[in-house]
């Protein structure tokens, strides 16, 4: 806030969820990419959280806050309002792909034996299955609509 009082600008700071859409990166391109190729295991329907945001939304809620005036010193999270379970994102990829859906399932506590004597693996498997929750009311209630959810799953997310 002191710098946007000492040069005469407005500072907003928006804060995405995870990102996915065309040519995506880190972990949910990674998932992408492994299950693309036919290694990523069949990963336990389990009721976790995470929030995500298209990168055009991200974009369009970019430009939503630099063209108002009252943002000013504000943080933002922007996500498309929705929570999905890993295994709904695991699917919905699938479902991209054309891949069919697993019936038998690895465990969770397979998981978390591997993970537990892998302390590097063990740290992937606790961001692929922890709650990554987060609100993006604030935004909405200026206004801000996501216009894109994951669970279109249409091949433009991808």
């Amino acid at each position: 806030i002191d710098l946007s009082l000492k040069e005469n600008m407005n500072i907003s700071i928006i804060r995405p969820t995870l990102i996915y859409g065309p040519n995506m990166r880190g972990n949910l391109e990674n998932m992408h990419r492994a299950i693309k190729s036919g290694w990523f295991p069949p990963i336990p329907r389990i009721k976790n959280k995470k929030s995500l945001i298209h990168v055009d939304d991200l974009v369009r809620a970019i430009w939503f806050v630099i063209n108002r005036n009252d943002t000013n010193g504000q943080i933002y999270i922007a996500s498309d309002g929705n929570n999905y379970s890993t295994n709904e994102i695991y699917e919905g990829m699938l479902i991209n792909l054309d891949k069919s859906i697993p019936y038998f399932r690895i465990p969770l506590s397979v998981f978390n034996i591997v993970g537990y004597f892998n302390r590097n693996i063990g740290y992937k498997f606790e961001k692929l299955f922890d709650d990554q929750e987060f609100s993006s009311e604030k935004l909405k209630n200026l206004g801000f609509e996501s216009k894109l959810s994951f669970k279109d799953f249409n091949k433009k997310i991808f």
